[in-house]
């Protein structure tokens, strides 16, 4: 489990056409804007006291499925536990990632 947490741990987020991708060792994850309704940076009460339901806590990332009240159940692709930004998506779970730079990309994202 520890090297399949290792490959699949998130290295860089980007912007592509307006896609978003999650650059992994095994693959990455590219989440389509036209599946995309909004991206924000949560509020602290929305990120509050996640609950992780199934994935990777802490050792790679913060990777899976995991559940706040506020928000319900997600699925992160976070190399942090800071910097969030929340992807909610049409028809489908949010996704929660954590790039470096959050407002950068949050305002390039919207541009």
């Amino acid at each position: 489990l520890c090297i399949v947490f290792y490959l699949y741990r998130p290295l860089k987020y980007s912007i592509e056409n307006g896609n978003i991708r999650i650059s992994r060792m095994l693959g990455d994850k590219i989440i389509l804007k036209d599946e995309i309704k909004a991206v924000r940076i949560p509020s602290k009460h929305d990120i509050a006291w996640p609950i992780r339901t199934f994935g990777n806590g802490g050792l790679f990332g913060y990777t899976g499925r995991y559940y706040t009240k506020q928000l319900g159940t997600m699925i992160w692709f976070c190399s942090r536990r800071n910097n969030f930004i929340l992807i909610e998506r049409k028809n489908k779970l949010p996704i929660v990632i954590s790039p470096d730079e959050h407002k950068a990309f949050l305002k390039a994202y919207s541009v």
